[in-house]
């Protein structure tokens, strides 16, 4: 039951506060649903399902017939593997941000990983900047998102086309993007809210997981 309502949630874009809105509760019934602590009153079940599209009550109660179990048949119709497939969209800087490059493959993803972040999708790291964290070449798993969490790792763009990945932290004025490096010359960008040149930051989304191809060299 949290799967589903996790799933649908992530899959319609929507934070906890938005579905509490649309099905009339608060948001830590929200929180208490994906938990699995309670369920949905039907009433709620069905403002849920007539104002997103393409639902039924299935997807909200069923484990089998379940949104989160339909988000897995259709990243993966290959239901008994314990793998998902997620798109890699393109390269994305450890270092200095870089233009993002989209690129035609799928990559493998745990299924419980899929089914928490139904639209999570790879971004292959670039640089030495976050080694603590992300190994330069590494595939970074990126949650959309545009809420910050202060001190977590996000996928930003930088202007117009660019991207880079980094520690968020919030500051009274602004944010400063931060490395996770051994390498010392790495340094903090700040971006100052009251600076009317600065280049507009924008937040892709969470870094929740990573990987290496098979082909990582050590």
């Amino acid at each position: 039951m949290g799967d589903n309502i996790h799933a649908i949630r992530g899959n319609f874009g929507l934070s906890q506060e938005q579905l509490a809105a649309i099905a009339e509760v608060s948001q830590t019934s929200v929180s208490a649903w994906e938990c699995g602590q309670t369920i949905p009153r039907f009433s709620n079940a069905v403002k849920i399902v007539e104002s997103l599209p393409s639902l039924t009550m299935d997807d909200v109660y069923s484990q089998v017939l379940g949104y989160a179990r339909r988000v897995l048949q259709q990243a993966h119709p290959e239901s008994g593997s314990s793998f998902g497939f997620v798109p890699l969209y393109g390269s994305i800087a450890a270092g200095a941000p870089i233009e993002m490059l989209q690129i035609e493959e799928i990559h493998p993803v745990p299924n419980a990983l899929l089914l928490r972040y139904p639209k999570a999708f790879y971004l292959r790291v670039k640089g030495e900047s976050m080694n603590r964290v992300l190994p330069n070449g590494s595939y970074a798993l990126v949650c959309p998102t545009s809420e910050v969490v202060d001190g977590s790792v996000y996928a930003v763009s930088v202007g117009s086309s660019n991207a880079t990945v980094k520690r968020v932290r919030k500051l009274n004025n602004g944010i400063a993007l931060e490395p996770d490096s051994n390498d010392p010359t790495y340094k903090s960008q700040v971006f100052d809210y009251g600076d009317g040149e600065r280049e507009t930051l924008s937040v892709i989304g969470r870094v929740v997981w990573f990987c290496v191809p098979y082909d990582y060299e050590i």
